[in-house]
């Protein structure tokens, strides 16, 4: 059973526009990406370490607080202080900024190389 013409042709066609958008990705996108993202690596992590890291306070055990939490379970995102109130615990803004850019860069480079990853697939014969 053979296809129809006309489907046969629009398959054609998706075939070269992933063949040209995988092109695309190899020649340019991904070596500007690369030199994209080394740049925001030297530059977020030329900070020294300690302009970035920030101090994390823990409920002392000695104040009653720590004797407060049952023995064997977790606190996830918040403390106790020393009036056995929950605080939440602040996160690093700086470290929170670089992931977040790094991590906005890398999703477009996995979204890019998916488009290199089905032109491979559909370049590989199929045997039946």
């Amino acid at each position: 059973m053979e296809a129809p013409a006309e489907v046969v042709q629009k398959v054609e066609e998706l075939r070269q526009s992933i063949r040209q958008n995988a092109q695309e990705v190899i020649r340019s996108v991904m070596p500007a990406k690369i030199v994209q993202l080394t740049t925001l690596y030297n530059t977020a992590f030329a900070t020294p370490v300690e302009e970035i890291r920030a101090e994390v306070l823990f409920p002392d055990s000695s104040d009653g607080a720590g004797a407060a939490a049952k023995p064997g379970k977790k606190r996830k995102l918040e403390q106790i202080n020393k009036e056995g109130k929950e605080v939440e615990q602040k996160s690093n803004q700086k470290i929170k900024d670089i992931i977040g850019a790094i991590k906005k860069e890398v999703l477009q480079c996995i979204d890019a190389l998916n488009t290199v990853k089905l032109w491979v697939q559909l370049n590989i014969p199929r045997y039946l």
